[in-house]
């Protein structure tokens, strides 16, 4: 698990796995949270943004997702953990 934040943006990132295709697919699931997925639905990383106002958002992560639970984890297995996800998506 890799985790980068940019000052300027205020935007933290966390990958989980690297991705293999050239393109992600970006699933806004909070107002400010964006996962990102393979084309074939495997989770790859996690966008927070406003990242400086969530806290501490390592822990945050890793207390409701676990670096283990997310290797591998499905678009749809991520819209189960999480609130209710965007309608139309």
């Amino acid at each position: 698990m890799k985790y980068t934040y940019d000052r300027e943006s205020d935007c933290a990132y966390i990958e989980y796995r690297t991705p293999q295709a050239e393109a992600v697919n970006s699933v806004p699931i909070r107002t400010n949270m964006v996962a990102d997925f393979e084309p074939d639905g495997t989770f790859v990383g996690l966008e927070i943004l406003d990242a400086s106002r969530v806290g501490d958002w390592r822990e945050l992560v890793e207390d409701q997702f676990g670096e283990e639970a997310v290797m591998g984890i499905t678009k749809e297995m991520f819209r189960k953990v999480l609130d209710k996800p965007p309608s139309g998506v």
